[in-house]
């Protein structure tokens, strides 16, 4: 199966080296760390399948376990958990045509499991003053 940014209800953007995603509907948001935002950056360009952001990770950063599938598919599953990402369509390729986005490169970068954070409602955060 493959999976795809849910970009119709998911906006983000990459601050100080990690991603920002923000649910529209939900009003929750979320961090990622480096290696989930290069990662997110890949489902925002074209539906992936976890063994092919596997082989991605395998590919691109230092230092990653033989078999990254296992933390990438633990990392899918957190992004459908908030309803982040959706499954492609069979027969889809490509969302957008070309590379991603290269917003965060990979650089020699090295792994770390791919990770979520979820930081709560933004709408709380503001009326909070935080």
């Amino acid at each position: 199966m493959r999976y795809h940014a849910n970009d119709a209800r998911v906006a983000w953007r990459v601050v100080e080296g990690e991603g920002v995603l923000l649910h529209a509907e939900t009003s929750g948001y979320f961090g990622l760390n480096r290696t989930g935002t290069l990662l997110w950056q890949q489902l925002a360009s074209r539906p992936s399948s976890v063994e092919e952001l596997g082989a991605w990770i395998g590919e691109h950063l230092q230092g990653a376990p033989e078999d990254p599938a296992v933390d990438v598919a633990a990392f899918i599953a957190q992004l459908l958990q908030y309803d982040l990402i959706d499954a492609a369509a069979p027969g889809t390729e490509q969302l957008a045509s070309g590379e991603p986005a290269a917003l965060l490169e990979p650089d020699g970068a090295e792994y770390e499991p791919p990770l979520v954070s979820p930081f709560g409602e933004l709408e709380k955060l503001i009326l909070s003053g935080e």
